[in-house]
């Protein structure tokens, strides 16, 4: 228990929720490298569960992709196109709380959006191409912009 904690045990307390959660994230980067998205959805959820927006909305975002892409592995297309559509809208809605705050993520995926987009319409009139789906997935680069501060806004 953490309960009755002077500022400096409260700060330990902090880094090493910090530093576990930052872990769970680089996993779940690690998975959807390998192409192991439901692996990557489910460390991210981890990490989800601790932030508060806009990072809960931006990781959010990032555990739908991944959804995505294994949705597209099942063969779940439907649901993969409305997913994909979904976190487009997260990735949005987070996006703008981020600009409204004058800040930047400390973690990105540069191309993801653009991806969404296109696997979203190529489900939508049916072209369907699951191998070229799952390379596009892994080549994916979700990376952080600064790293030495963890990520901010972690649920109190």
């Amino acid at each position: 228990m953490w309960i009755g904690l002077d500022s400096r045990a409260m700060e330990l307390k902090n880094t090493m929720e910090n530093t576990t959660v930052m872990t769970r994230f680089d996993e779940g980067i690690e998975c959807f490298h390998r192409g192991e998205f439901w692996e990557a959805h489910e460390k991210w959820e981890e990490v989800w569960r601790k932030l508060q927006d806009p990072y809960a909305t931006y990781l959010k975002a990032f555990i739908q992709s991944a959804a995505v892409f294994h949705l597209i592995e099942k063969e779940r297309d439907s649901a993969a196109e409305r997913l994909a559509l979904r976190a487009l809208e997260l990735f949005a809605g987070a996006e703008a709380h981020f600009q409204l705050q004058g800040i930047q993520p400390v973690f990105f995926a540069p191309e993801l959006e653009d991806t969404l987009l296109r696997v979203a319409a190529c489900l939508k009139v049916g072209q369907v191409d699951r191998e070229w789906f799952s390379r596009l997935g892994r080549v994916q680069r979700i990376q952080w912009r600064n790293r030495e501060n963890g990520i901010p806004f972690l649920a109190k």
